[in-house]
Formats: structure tokens, C-alpha cells, sequence
């Protein structure tokens, strides 16, 4: 943490230094799961809504694309429930959870703009995502089906979730597309819609559960996990200096 408020303040002495950055900050509701190739009938997670807010800022390459970075907390949360039945005659039982993925990430993105009105701008961007799990929270079920009938189960434990069973470090693709309204020669209201898809896999297959067992040796851990969200981003940016490039006396120019 005391990394990221280092960078932040790097961020910010650099926006005042340059008269062609931007400074923002942003909010996001978003709808976010958890994609997985888990095909067990007897498994089956929801999405679920969560949010996150940021701080971004924009380096202007030319009239029409910017490089953009910053920092921005992101949550990703699942719901779940899990059928385990031991033998034939037995009644199922239903486990339901939820697991709460707290991160850190660093967009890398290229930011490209077209003019749709005297004050309105369309945008599109994307790229690299860099994520860092600060938390993992929840519920984990992990389990083994038997082999005789995948059907009933052979094992299973719900752990508490801890950060040990997911990878520290992530990797998304994220694009997003969107409007810029400029209020004033100074500010400016960004909206746009995105969606980012984590490259890297969610769950550390290298963890061990309390009982010193790889997690791979349960069925529903030799899947591949990803995240993913779907994010509508609300947010106000500053421009340092006056040579604004899509300030009213410089419009006329691009």
C-alpha cells in the first residue's frame, strides 16, 4: 500500500508539470464473476454486483490519442452452491458460499478520440490491466467427485478463502468505449462502459489447504478460473495549464 500512495504522488507532481495531462477520478458499478470451465452439475455460481473507484491520468500523444495509467481498487465477487452426496441413498447436501476478490490494478491503456459535437467527444480504449490481490474473502468449496460415479461425492472441505489460494499478481485485457463532454476549459465528464477479462488464472495451483494437501488434488481445483467484469465508469477530469487542446479556442484546430 505504501507503493501505491508513492506512485499516486508521482502522479500527481507529473500532471502538474505537464500542461498536456489530465488528472481524474472515477467511480464504477459493475457486474462481476468468476468464469470457469468447473462443468460439474452439481456446482453452480451467480454473478453478483460490486464497484470500485480510481484515479487516472492521461498522457496526450497527439490531438487524438492519449496514454492513460493510474491506480483503482476493483472487487470481484461470486456466489456459489455445491451439491454433495456421498452415496446413492443419501439426501444432497446443498453448500452455498461466496467468495470477494479485493484488488489493486494499473491500467496501461491507449485512449483514442473523435469529435461528435463542439463539446462532446466519442472515445474508445484499451490494453493491459495489471492486477494485485490485497484480499481474498469468503467461503471456498473444494472437493472430489469418485470415480466410479462422478455424480457422488468422495471428499470434500469448506475452507475459509485466504489469499494464499489465489494468485498475488493478475493480468487483464480490458476495452471500453465512451463519451467525453467538456464542461469547461478545465474539466471535463467522462462516462463510458468496459469489460476486462483476467488473461492469468485466478487460483494459485501451488497452495495447500490447512491440512498441507495441494489444492490441485481436489476436482474443482484443475479447472482454469478468470475474472471478469462489466463496468459502467462515471468520472471528472482536470486539465493543468491553458493550452487545453479540446478547450474552446483550440477546438477549431483539430
Amino acid at each position: 500500500m505504501k507503493k501505491a500512495l508513492l506512485f499516486l504522488a508521482f502522479l500527481f507532481c507529473v500532471s502538474a508539470s505537464f500542461a498536456q495531462v489530465t488528472l481524474g477520478v472515477y467511480y464504477f458499478p459493475s457486474k462481476t464473476g468468476i468464469l470457469t470451465n468447473n462443468y460439474d452439475p452439481q456446482y453452480d455460481s451467480k454473478n453478483t454486483f460490486a464497484g470500485g473507484a480510481g484515479l487516472n491520468v492521461d498522457f496526450r500523444l497527439d490531438r487524438a490519442t492519449t496514454f492513460q495509467t493510474g491506480l483503482f481498487y476493483a472487487s470481484h465477487n461470486q456466489k456459489f452452491t455445491s451439491e454433495l452426496q456421498f452415496q446413492p441413498t443419501d439426501t444432497a447436501r446443498v453448500l452455498s458460499g461466496k467468495r470477494r476478490l479485493d484488488y489493486i490494478k494499473l491500467p496501461l491503456f491507449l485512449r483514442a478520440s473523435h469529435k461528435l459535437t463542439k463539446k462532446t467527444d466519442f472515445v474508445i480504449y484499451g490494453g493491459p490491466q495489471l492486477g494485485y490481490l490485497i484480499k481474498g474473502a469468503g467461503g471456498n468449496v473444494i472437493y472430489t467427485r469418485r470415480e466410479d460415479d462422478p455424480n457422488l461425492t468422495k471428499f470434500y472441505d469448506l475452507p475459509p478463502s485466504k489469499n494464499d489460494y489465489y494468485n498475488k499478481f493478475i493480468i487483464d485485457a480490458a476495452i471500453g468505449a465512451g463519451l467525453d463532454v467538456y464542461l469547461n476549459q478545465h474539466f471535463t465528464f467522462n462516462t463510458s462502459a468496459k469489460f476486462d477479462f483476467g488473461i492469468t488464472n485466478t487460483l494459485n495451483k501451488k497452495a495447500k489447504t490447512n491440512a498441507d494437501v495441494p489444492v490441485t488434488s481436489y476436482d474443482n481445483y484443475k479447472q482454469f478460473y478468470h475474472n471478469y467484469t462489466f463496468a459502467l465508469l462515471l468520472g471528472v477530469t482536470y486539465h493543468f495549464g491553458n493550452d487545453h487542446l479540446l478547450s474552446p479556442t483550440m477546438r477549431g484546430r483539430r
